[in-house]
């Protein structure tokens, strides 16, 4: 305050204002206007064979093109292999990759990234409604020619964009649903680390509300990234305890089951029902895994290393 007082407040607000006029003075300028460089699109992760930026409105018409009208396109779709999911015209493209994927409007409604390798636009991926209520986002993707198969492209793209989605948009779970006759795309999946599930796909896509899959024979294989990485380290003299539930649901919830696991490892599971209630149990637990008497000083009788596994909610809720 001193130095700003020293200054005086006129000359802050002359300062501020000729920094003012001479920015706008030059964004006014006809040469910068002719010179400046275009605006480049964010890339927003990269790694050794591919990078990935958020797509414009002018690629549009080619992703649609490289969907839908490149050498790959009858290994995914079209007859005669595909007969059940037509070869797309760009207005049904628009139905299933609408314009804000490219726009950015709504991100978390769906979003479309280029991928590029080597300074070439090698492909296309899209990931469609973030559903946070299920901590789970479903991933598309495909390359614009069979030139940029079997370098590993669309692997490390898929792996590249999870771990950039979980940190930006608080999603764990990701699934891809391509069919069993593609086995180009089971590999690619399978070697980014996605698994098939043991349900049912009906089961599957009632409990996880997905659309129905354009094949007969869709293959659901999801990728879960932990999250113990999030987890801050616990201070000195503080005891933290992890929980964990299990609803039936958010539209209708009931509370199924209840985990707990200190700082220390010490754990704690149970199956709930009506006469059980939660709060007292906790505190049975919290009081048998502590063992301190409250009327002594706190002392440093527990450890409070920072755990290597635990469960996907975090809370401290008490200190020693």
């Amino acid at each position: 305050m001193d130095g700003l007082n020293a200054i005086g407040p006129h000359a802050l607000f002359f300062g501020f204002t000729e920094r003012a006029t001479r920015s706008r003075l030059a964004l006014n300028l006809p040469q910068f206007a002719k010179r400046g460089r275009p605006h480049q699109p964010m890339t927003i992760t990269s790694g050794q064979r591919v990078a990935l930026r958020r797509a414009l409105p002018q690629d549009l018409a080619r992703a649609h093109r490289w969907l839908a009208a490149s050498d790959l396109t009858a290994n995914s779709m079209g007859a005669p292999w595909f007969a059940e999911r037509p070869i797309p015209t760009l207005e049904q493209f628009l139905i299933r990759c609408p314009p804000h994927y490219f726009d950015g409007t709504r991100p978390y409604d769906g979003r479309a990234l280029v991928m590029s390798s080597a300074a070439i636009d090698v492909g296309i991926l899209v990931w469609r409604r973030v559903d946070l209520m299920r901590d789970l986002v479903e991933l598309d993707i495909w390359l614009a020619a069979a030139e940029f198969c079997g370098q590993g492209i669309a692997t490390e793209a898929l792996g590249l964009v999870c771990d950039w989605l979980q940190p930006s948009y608080g999603v764990n779970r990701f699934v891809l649903r391509p069919s069993r006759r593609n086995v180009r795309a089971l590999r690619c999946a399978r070697r980014a680390g996605f698994r098939e599930t043991d349900f049912e796909s009906a089961d599957v896509l009632g409990r996880l509300g997905l659309d129905a899959s354009p094949y007969r024979d869709a293959a659901a294989l999801f990728r879960v990234l932990p999250v113990t990485w999030m987890l801050p380290v616990s201070p000195e003299r503080e005891l933290w305890v992890f929980i964990d539930s299990e609803f039936s649901s958010l539209e209708a919830p009931a509370l199924l089951s209840f985990g707990a696991v200190t700082a220390d490892e010490r754990t704690f599971y149970a199956e709930l029902e009506q006469d059980h209630p939660v709060a007292s149990g906790l505190i049975e637990y919290c009081r048998s895994s502590c063992s301190i008497d409250p009327s002594s000083e706190p002392a440093s009788a527990c450890s409070t290393a920072r755990p290597e596994r635990a469960p996907a909610s975090a809370r401290r809720i008490g200190r020693r």
